[in-house]
């Protein structure tokens, strides 16, 4: 592509991230604890942050003031942590490497003289926690423990804390997934089954919905069945690092292992997880929408213990909120009621293409998001490493409306003056890249090269985007104040950058904590030469 020379240097440039995808800082959500935890490499730095006394300047803290450090944690080993979670009270924490997995009871103490530090102690586990994770997350109500183990296997476990231990439970609830059916030509194409890696996971708000992502683009999602007796205790398994080892991909035909309790509750597969499609892309982000009423067990019916049932297994499914947030990796924003299986009534009026323009134009990955509901508010807010947005999901978006200056500009410019940088020319339009021909060789020997078309998402056919098919937009019922500006139900920023990771505190009204980290204090190799060694090297 020939770029004129008055061109050069006009088009917009992309650099490689160097933060990662998953932002590597947690809060605490619950309670009074402002604690802010942040990992990277074997260390993690837990962080007491103060809260100002007022909206005036002049009681913000001072920059270095607002913070202070109450804890450090080397994790011993030559393994990198690959993922840690604070619970919500900020009680408990868990982390993971490739070969073990920790946790350890933080319990804030006062000195004598009005010092607040954290006193770290180390919770006895389980022998099946010898072996590593890629994933590691408490759910809200703090009793389990979600373990996404290197080779994508989920495991759940029971945990019973309370103001002075904390103790798992030698069961381990292990969850199968929906056996999806991969290509042949996938499956031997050199990276096997790579595309079905677990890199998401969420709990809803009343922690008895999970759900969980892979790279592939498919959502599996799990219940939690029964109501909760502590009287009953949990059935052992002996906690034989073996039993986890199994394959999760075992025969069908097998007879179906039967059901162990957990304090008269069970994590089962949700009968409408294979009604959830396959997104056009890899979820970045996962996130059920809080409860906003009371929060309730989600059991309708009780069952009845006899004497010759005991323990009767439940098959009741929770009644509370399931609407679950996902953003891909192509910016695809949807929300899902996993219950039914189905698009919510908010997500099927407001699809990707209704988005504001300034949102569908960034190209920079969705890294998190929190939630507003205070005062009922229903609103989300997203963050990358360069920008910020908030969406009031109590609106729907308007109709878009084209951008005629673009277009003229095109017009008048031409196609031939774009270099395609900044993804200004579609990816059908490119001639570099991989994954453009497809060469068939035999005995080393050239046989046919073909190109591969890359069609765009609406050229799919209907067995591919049925399930994506957008029903069309239904009329609202909510009174909406004409008078209000077209922009008012999103807000945005690009003031924050790079992002390395955003938290939010507090039961109510949220605050956020805002971790920025520039390129200067980014870790770099060693420079080649420096200072003229090269007259002294001889070179």
């Amino acid at each position: 592509m020939v770029v004129p020379l008055q061109q050069f240097g006009m088009d917009f440039q992309r650099a490689l991230p160097f933060l990662p995808q998953e932002a590597p800082v947690k809060s605490a959500l619950m309670g009074k604890k402002r604690l802010l935890m942040s990992f990277w490499d074997r260390e993690i730095r837990i962080w007491e942050l103060s809260k100002p006394n007022s909206h005036s300047d002049k009681d913000v803290p001072e920059e270095g003031n607002s913070r202070k450090l109450v804890s450090k944690i080397l994790i011993k080993g030559e393994a990198s942590i690959t993922s840690a979670d604070l619970s919500s009270d900020g009680g408990m924490l868990a982390v993971c490497t490739t070969s073990e997995i920790k946790v350890f009871q933080l319990r804030q103490r006062k000195s004598a003289e009005g010092e607040t530090s954290l006193k770290v102690s180390t919770v006895q586990t389980p022998n099946s926690f010898t072996s590593g994770a890629r994933l590691v997350q408490f759910s809200p109500d703090r009793k389990w423990l979600c373990i996404v183990r290197t080779d994508s296997r989920i495991i759940l476990k029971r945990i019973v804390s309370s103001a002075l231990s904390i103790k798992f439970h030698s069961h381990s609830s292990k969850l199968e997934r929906v056996d999806r059916k991969i290509e042949k030509h996938i499956i031997l194409g050199g990276l096997g089954s790579y595309d079905r890696t677990v890199t998401q996971a969420a709990f809803s708000a009343d922690s008895r919905i999970l759900a969980v992502g892979d790279l592939a683009g498919y959502i599996d999602t799990f219940v939690l069945s029964g109501e909760e007796d502590l009287s009953q205790e949990p059935e052992e398994d002996g906690d034989a690092s073996s039993s986890e080892s199994s394959d999760s991909e075992s025969d069908s035909d097998e007879e179906e292992s039967p059901v162990k309790l957990t304090y008269g509750q069970y994590w089962t597969r949700n009968p409408s997880a294979s009604s959830l499609p396959k997104l056009p892309s890899a979820p970045t982000v996962l996130s059920f929408r809080p409860a906003t009423a009371g929060l309730t067990n989600g059991v309708t019916t009780r069952t009845i213990a006899t004497r010759h049932n005991p323990n009767p297994v439940p098959h009741d499914i929770p009644s509370g909120e399931d609407r679950l947030i996902v953003v891909t990796a192509t910016s695809d924003v949807f929300e899902f009621e996993v219950l039914r299986g189905s698009l919510s009534t908010w997500s099927r009026n407001n699809p990707t293409s209704t988005f504001p323009t300034a949102f569908r134009k960034v190209r920079d990955l969705a890294k998190g998001c929190f939630w507003d509901v205070s005062n009922g508010r229903q609103r989300l807010w997203l963050y990358g490493s360069g920008w910020l947005f908030m969406f009031d999901l109590a609106f729907d978006f308007p109709e878009p409306i084209p951008d005629v200056k673009e277009s003229m500009k095109r017009k008048r410019h031409g196609k031939e003056e774009s270099s395609g940088a900044g993804s200004r020319v579609p990816d059908g339009k490119l001639g570099t890249g991989i994954s453009r021909k497809m060469t068939k060789l035999v005995h080393g020997e050239l046989i046919t090269t073909e190109e591969v078309p890359l069609r765009p998402r609406e050229e799919f056919s209907d067995d591919e985007d049925m399930a994506l098919e957008r029903l069309p937009r239904e009329v609202s019922t909510d009174k909406k104040d004409e008078s209000e500006p077209v922009e008012a139900n999103y807000w945005k920023t690009f003031k924050y950058r790079p992002i390395l990771g955003m938290c939010a505190f507090g039961d109510g009204e949220p605050e956020i904590a805002i971790v920025e980290r520039p390129l200067w204090e980014a870790d770099l190799p060693e420079k080649f030469y420096g200072n003229q060694e090269w007259e002294s090297s001889g070179v």
